[in-house]
C-alpha cells in the first residue's frame, strides 16, 4: 500500500476511495476505505482490504445490487463505461451512500471507487458543482510555481511526488496545494483539479 497516496486522499476526501489495478485487484485505499473494512457487515459494499479482488468479493454476495456493482467496475475498468455510480440504502433505510467508480487517468488500466454518504447532504459531487463566473480570472493570476503544482495535481501526483519532482519541499507543496484550492474557490483537493481540467490545465 502506497501510504504517501492515502494520506493524500484522506486529507482531501472525506469519502471512502479506492484504486483497482486491471485484475480488480484493490492496490491502494485512503484511511476511510480500511476503516469501514473492519467495521461493516457489508451490506453497504464497504470497503475490503488492499489485495482483494473486489469484483470477485461483489460477486460472492450473491445479490443484486452487489452483482451490478461488480458489472459496473468491470465495465469501467475494460474501458466500455466512463463513469458508474449505484446508490446504496442500509438495510435499516437511515443511511444512503452513493458508490461510483471511474477509470484510472493515463495509461494504465484500472479504476478509482469512491463511496459516500448522501444521508442528509448535497448529493452533487464535486466534479459537478458550477465553477464561479470568474475562474478564468483566477486560473490566470496564478504564479508560475502554482501553474507547476496544480499541472501535476491534474496528473494524479501526490503531495511527495511534487515536491520530489520540483525540488521543493514536502510542507512547501502541502501549502501550495491549500491555497491552489482557496484561489480556485474549491472546496477540496478533487474540486480544485476538476476545475482546472475543465480550464484547460492538464
Amino acid at each position: 500500500m502506497d501510504l504517501h497516496r492515502a494520506e493524500l486522499a484522506a486529507d482531501s476526501l472525506p469519502s471512502e476511495v479506492a484504486s483497482l489495478d486491471a485484475a480488480a485487484v484493490i492496490i491502494w485505499a485512503n484511511a476511510a476505505w480500511l476503516l469501514a473494512a473492519g467495521n461493516e457487515l457489508g451490506e453497504l459494499l464497504g470497503g475490503c482490504l488492499v489485495g482483494v479482488d473486489f469484483i470477485r468479493q461483489c460477486r460472492a454476495r450473491r445479490t443484486t445490487v452487489a452483482d451490478s456493482i461488480a458489472t459496473g467496475v468491470a465495465t469501467v475498468i475494460a474501458g466500455e463505461l466512463r463513469h458508474f455510480e449505484r446508490d446504496l440504502t442500509s438495510a435499516d433505510g437511515l443511511r444512503i451512500w452513493r458508490f461510483q467508480a471511474s477509470p484510472l487517468r493515463g495509461s494504465m488500466p484500472g479504476a478509482v471507487l469512491i463511496r459516500s454518504e448522501t444521508t442528509g447532504r448535497s448529493r452533487t459531487a464535486p466534479w459537478e458543482r458550477p465553477d464561479p463566473e470568474d475562474i478564468p480570472i483566477r486560473i490566470a493570476q496564478l504564479t508560475p510555481r502554482e501553474r507547476e503544482v496544480l499541472t501535476l495535481m491534474c496528473r494524479g501526483r501526490s503531495n511527495r511526488e511534487i515536491a520530489a519532482e520540483l525540488g521543493i519541499a514536502y510542507t512547501t507543496v502541502r501549502s501550495h496545494v491549500q491555497r491552489l484550492i482557496d484561489k480556485l474557490g474549491a472546496r477540496s483537493r478533487l474540486e480544485a483539479v476538476a476545475r482546472a481540467h475543465r480550464a484547460g490545465i492538464a
